[in-house]
């Protein structure tokens, strides 16, 4: 809805007036002026046009719909470009509210509907980060009906979300790590049918890769000779696909000589069955691996027998992270090969490593001389 505009004039006669021009609806719409003796008239006059506007709007589409046709329209045009996963999460919510609210006018949600809205959530015992998603999804659904002109404003505008504590990110020391290694080397030995388990540690633990990238990778990603890995999508189990990867953007991730050796030892005997050309799949039918399933039979269990310090999968990420920057790597290219949007996400592993900061004071350092500065001084009375 387009704001009037005031503009201060001068009559003929040599008075000052505020002057308003808005557009007029209905047929043949055209411009109106309108004048007042002061500025603050005009921007009531506004105030009471803005209202008849929203007012006539209303009685157009506004009372004809409600939050669960606003979901539905949402579901039917912005649903087609999200994430699978992100789909079925929003349809789970979804399912779960629109039994109480699905009937209710779109502008009945406001911040006090919301706000109520969040302690019945908290009463029952979710937590701040699960409620978020519940009311992200309200909040996104009557957004698209505004930005559609469907509705004549946003309610949930404005409206803040439950402070969240950041996950506890976990990771191992390096000789954890390397432990974890010698342990699976031993367990998949070259030669073993299992040994493609092996080679998901080595990898997971060299570039940091993602669990869905490291399910959908293809032969065809090893670039430069195998010293380095395009990462342009993701297998999506939800949907048994590829698409995508979480930042959209394809990504180099460097593949060191040791990595190199066992995917392409892997290679030999997994690609020629898989089905979707994957490096990894499952050695009888060449179906893709399914994350939950490896991470029940393989890792878990490997993490106990082993001894090593339980994480989860996606906490060996974290470990590539953390020791990439305790390598010396610098934080802009660990950032590149994790495929961070954000440069503060790559940062939050730097405060993990307070020794990487008190070694500084090792090698930094700056302090006055013990020389005189005589060539300062001349400098200073030549100036003078």
């Amino acid at each position: 809805m387009q704001l009037p505009k005031i503009k201060r004039i001068v009559t003929k006669s040599g008075l000052v007036r505020f002057q308003m021009r808005y557009l007029v609806d209905g047929r043949g719409s055209k411009y109106k002026n309108e004048r007042f003796e002061s500025r603050q008239a005009a921007q009531e006059s506004i105030v009471k046009v803005l209202n008849r506007k929203k007012m006539a709007l209303r009685d157009s589409y506004a009372l004809d719909t409600s939050f669960a046709a606003e979901a539905e329209y949402w579901l039917s045009t912005r649903g087609k470009s999200v994430s699978p996963s992100h789909l079925k999460k929003v349809n789970g919510i979804l399912v779960e509210i629109l039994p109480k609210l699905g009937k209710l006018k779109p502008e009945r949600f406001n911040h006090g509907l919301l706000a109520d809205f969040q302690a019945d959530q908290l009463e029952r015992g979710l937590q701040n980060q699960t409620v978020n998603h519940k009311v992200q999804t309200i909040k996104a659904i009557l957004r698209n009906s505004f930005r559609t002109k469907r509705i004549v404003e946003n309610p949930s505008a404005g409206f803040e979300m439950l402070k969240t504590l950041r996950e506890n990110i976990e990771f191992w020391e390096r000789w954890e790590a390397e432990a974890f290694l010698s342990f699976a080397n031993q367990k998949y030995p070259q030669g073993n049918p299992n040994r493609w388990v092996y080679a998901v540690y080595v990898l997971a633990l060299n570039t940091g890769m993602r669990s869905g990238e490291i399910w959908g990778l293809l032969a065809t990603n090893l670039k430069s000779g195998g010293r380095v890995l395009y990462i342009d999508h993701q297998y999506d189990r939800t949907v048994g696909r590829m698409r995508p990867t979480k930042g959209k953007e394809p990504r180099n991730v460097p593949c060191n000589t040791g990595l190199k050796q066992v995917l392409t030892e892997v290679c030999q005997t997994s690609c020629a069955v898989s089905k979707l050309g994957t490096i990894f799949c499952h050695p009888d039918t060449g179906d893709p691996i399914c994350h939950e399933v490896f991470r029940r039979q393989y890792f878990l269990k490997d993490l106990k027998e082993s001894g090593t310090r339980a994480i989860r999968f996606h906490d060996l990420r974290h470990t590539a992270a953390t020791l990439m920057i305790d390598q010396g790597v610098d934080l802009v290219t660990v950032s590149k090969i994790l495929g961070h949007k954000d440069m503060k996400t790559t940062m939050l592993y730097l405060h993990l490593l307070p020794n990487k900061i008190a070694e500084t004071a090792a090698v930094f350092s700056v302090l006055p001389s013990s020389a005189a500065p005589k060539s300062v001084g001349l400098r200073l009375c030549k100036s003078q």
